[in-house]
């Protein structure tokens, strides 16, 4: 009986460029893997139970379907095998969507609009007004609306934190 199981090893989600697989099952001499979720790309290699696989640049910062097939010494081919990992090395993206002028006049009631996302999704988000800082929620979009300031120059920050402690800030 020809049967395969194929897992990501490493951690899910991961900031390493270099994932590994581990391949069970018997009765295939060569494999191949790419990132098609039809299997119509990859190299044929001699089958391994372990692989390390890196990943190229443009599958970083998303979920990233690995594909592999197997194939007998007739070129008999599988059916293709299909799993998925994250892949997260920037932080979190910020989209300031609508913000005040920079300078606020006497009595405005300012409204900032903003979003939170990351692939591997966002473990804490700050939002400050000049200092001083409070857990504002991700996702989004979210409208932040100010009471009224006296007229002055302010500084609005967002700064967050993804599930595998990449930071990025807004402001």
């Amino acid at each position: 009986v020809q049967t395969q199981k194929v897992e990501v090893v490493s951690s899910n989600p991961t900031n390493d460029s270099t994932i590994k697989l581990k391949v069970t099952g018997v009765g295939w001499p060569w494999m191949k893997i790419g990132f098609n979720p039809n299997c119509q790309d990859g190299e044929w290699e001699i089958f391994s139970y372990e692989k390390t696989l890196t990943l190229p640049a443009s599958q970083f910062n998303r979920e990233v379907l690995i594909s592999v097939m197997f194939s007998d010494r007739d070129s008999a081919d599988s059916i293709c095998y299909v799993t998925s990992v994250t892949h997260d090395n920037k932080g979190p993206e910020i989209v300031l969507k609508r913000y005040p002028a920079p300078s606020i006049e006497e009595g405005a009631a300012p409204e900032i609009e903003y979003q939170i996302t990351d692939v591997s999704g966002v473990h804490s988000a700050i939002c400050g007004l000049n200092g001083v800082q409070k857990s504002c929620p991700a996702g989004g979009p979210h409208v932040v609306s100010m009471t009224a300031l006296p007229e002055g120059s302010y500084d609005f920050l967002i700064s967050a934190v993804d599930s595998l402690g990449n930071r990025s800030q807004a402001n």
